[in-house]
C-alpha cells in the first residue's frame, strides 16, 4: 500500500511526492492513499484500503477542510453515475459514527454506504441524501450499526455527476449515541400514512420534516415546533415507489430514513 503526503494529489496510474514521480504497479485502478482517522478505542484501526477509486478517477487530499480529508469527486466521470471508495474498519463494538462534508453543483446529489465482510457478503446499506444545491462544503452525519465484530470493509459512494464527498472522520460510539440520531418509520412499507417517531434528542432541534422521491421532488414539507416526538405524513396522494423522509434540524445534519409506498 503506498502512502500519500497530506495535501498531495494521486493521479491514475501514479502519484507525486516531493516533486518526484513514482509509477504504482497496477495502473488500471487508482491506488486510496493509506489513512488512519480518528478512533477512541486502544487498537482499533481504520484505514483506506489498497483498493480501486471507482470508476477510474483523480482521488485527492484536500487541505483546505483543515482535516486529513480524502475527497472523492465524480464530477469529471462523463459516462458514470456514481463513484466510490472503500475503508476497511477492525470492528470491536459495531457502532461508528461518519462524518461527511459534501458539496453539489446540482439538485438531485445523493451519498450512501455499504458495508461488506472480507468475502464481500453486503452486510448493510442505507442511503444518506444530500440534495441541496451549494457550491459551498456541508456537514453530513450518519451512523453504521449492528455489524459483526471482526473485519468489516465499509464503501462510501457518491452519487450525481456534479457532487464531491470528503471523508473528514469515523469513530467508534456508544450505543446510545446510534439511538441518539433515530428516525423510525411505521408502518413501512405503508399505504395510507406513515407514522414518523423521532427519538428526543433528534425532535430536540428538528424544524422541518420532508418527503422527497427519488428523483429529488420535494411531495411534502411541514415546519415542525420543538418536541414533536411523533408525527404522522399521508401518502394516499403519493404513487407506489421509494421516498425519502427528511428531519431537518436546527443544530446538526439532517436525518433520512427510508419510506416504501405500495398501493395494491
Amino acid at each position: 500500500m503506498y502512502a500519500i503526503p497530506i495535501g498531495q494529489i494521486c493521479v491514475f496510474g501514479e502519484y507525486y511526492c516531493n516533486n518526484r514521480t513514482k509509477k504504482i504497479a497496477h495502473s488500471a485502478v487508482i491506488t486510496i492513499i493509506s489513512l488512519i482517522t480518528s478512533f477512541n478505542l486502544v487498537g482499533q484501526r481504520i484505514e483506506a484500503l489498497n483498493w480501486k477509486a471507482t470508476p477510474a478517477q483523480s482521488t485527492q487530499f484536500r487541505s483546505e477542510l483543515g482535516k486529513n480529508t480524502l475527497v472523492l469527486n465524480p464530477q469529471s466521470f462523463a459516462n458514470h453515475f456514481s463513484a466510490w471508495f472503500d475503508y476497511r474498519v477492525n470492528n470491536d463494538n459495531g457502532n461508528y459514527a461518519v462524518n461527511l462534508q459534501v458539496k453539489t453543483l446540482s439538485d438531485n446529489a445523493g451519498f450512501s454506504y455499504q458495508a461488506y465482510d472480507v468475502y464481500g457478503k453486503l452486510l448493510t446499506s442505507k442511503d444518506v441524501l444530500f440534495i441541496e444545491s451549494n457550491s459551498a462544503w456541508q456537514n453530513l452525519s450518519f451512523n453504521i450499526s449492528d455489524l459483526p465484530r471482526g473485519t468489516q470493509n465499509i464503501r462510501f459512494v457518491a452519487h450525481t455527476n456534479n457532487a464531491s464527498m470528503a471523508l473528514a472522520d469515523i469513530k467508534v460510539v456508544a450505543q446510545e449515541s446510534v439511538r441518539a440520531m433515530s428516525l423510525q418509520l411505521y408502518p413501512n412499507p405503508t399505504t395510507n400514512y406513515a407514522k414518523v417517531n423521532l427519538s428526543p434528542e433528534v425532535s430536540a432541534r428538528a424544524n422541518e420534516l420532508a418527503v422527497i422521491g427519488m428523483d429529488g421532488t420535494v411531495y411534502q414539507q411541514e415546519a415542525l415546533a420543538g418536541n414533536q416526538n411523533d408525527i404522522t405524513i399521508s401518502v394516499e396522494n403519493l404513487r407506489s415507489g421509494m421516498y425519502f423522509v427528511r428531519v431537518s434540524q436546527n443544530v446538526g445534519s439532517p436525518v433520512v430514513e427510508k419510506l416504501v409506498v405500495r398501493h395494491e
